[in-house]
């Protein structure tokens, strides 16, 4: 039932989309009491890794209920990849 530029993606499904086109996951775009609640779970390193925030949709299936809203940024590029 979903039109067809729409499609279901899971978090494990944007990190591999974010892996093939060299972007790095910087955050989620989330209310303070969501990301207090991934506090009291997780590091506050571990807010711009993606394992962490499947874990905690998986414990918490509403978190995201609309959609994913998020901030990422083209990998920086070492000198010996260029080689």
């Amino acid at each position: 039932m979903f039109p067809t530029q729409e499609s279901r993606f899971t978090i494990s499904r944007v990190k591999t989309f974010l892996d093939a086109n060299r972007l790095e996951f910087l955050g989620f775009n989330l209310d303070d009491r969501v990301r207090d609640q991934f506090a009291r779970r997780f590091s506050p390193q571990q807010e711009a890794d993606l394992r962490p925030w499947e874990q905690f949709e998986i414990e918490n299936p509403d978190t995201f209920t609309e959609m994913y809203q998020f901030w990422v940024q083209r990998q920086v590029e070492s000198q010996f990849e260029r080689t």
